[in-house]
């Protein structure tokens, strides 16, 4: 592998762990450019520009310049694949695509299942397919995958809040509940954690305890997250 094209591959994934926006995203999208032009057979740089395209895609505000961004994330995932057919990563990439740019949650459930099969032993991606599992009502597939993301990654509280939220999706309210509390435990304060706590005290009949939950997660400031728990 040619030095120079690993190494703007690698700066690339670097930048590209720090998103929510839309420059860093595009910043991302240059290094790993950087390394295809270094490397045009640079599989992993294609399926990687793939997920900072659609990710910075997300982040724009002007919907042509959102969809340019999804169709150029659609070629670089597709040309990850050709090169790289049992790659997990292009799959991954595609199921991406697949998932928020085309909204076509079957087909991205295929490239998921896929690239799990590829990577086992991978949580991020794993995490992704519980995630989309859980989307389309496949409660024991979403499970299964939630559950091996926690054996994966034991001291990531992330990995437990999925779990919470598969669980709680499954219904099984009372583990939920145990899981997200492993989660606080290990010093989490999300929204996200909070919300799955508060939705599972109101399903076992707490009130008092989801309330609590809702002024913890929901600060005066926040209209969204209170207007949200009102309709709880």
């Amino acid at each position: 592998r040619n030095p120079e094209a690993l190494d703007a591959y690698l700066r690339g994934k670097q930048i590209s762990l720090d998103t929510m926006d839309e420059a860093v995203d595009m910043s991302a999208v240059s290094a790993f450019n950087k390394a295809i032009q270094l490397d045009p057979n640079f599989a992993m740089a294609y399926a990687k520009k793939a997920e900072a395209l659609i990710h910075a895609a997300q982040d724009a505000y002007d919907v042509g310049a959102r969809r340019h961004l999804m169709a150029e994330g659609q070629q670089a995932a597709e040309r990850a694949l050709q090169l790289a057919p049992d790659l997990a990563a292009a799959h991954s990439a595609l199921g991406l695509v697949r998932e928020i740019g085309l909204l076509d949650y079957a087909g991205a459930a295929a490239e998921w299942r896929r690239a799990a099969a590829l990577a086992p032993g991978d949580a991020r991606i794993l995490s992704s397919l519980a995630s989309l599992e859980g989307l389309l009502d496949h409660r024991e597939a979403a499970l299964s995958a939630a559950r091996r993301v926690v054996q994966l990654d034991p001291l990531n509280p992330a990995s437990r809040t999925g779990l919470a939220w598969n669980l709680y999706f499954a219904r099984q309210f009372a583990e939920a509940l145990t899981v997200a509390q492993e989660a606080k435990a290990m010093n989490l304060d999300t929204t996200r954690l909070e919300l799955v706590v508060a939705a599972s005290y109101l399903a076992v009949k707490e009130p008092t305890k989801t309330l609590a939950m809702f002024t913890a997660a929901a600060p005066p400031a926040n209209d969204r997250w209170q207007h949200f728990f009102l309709t709880m």
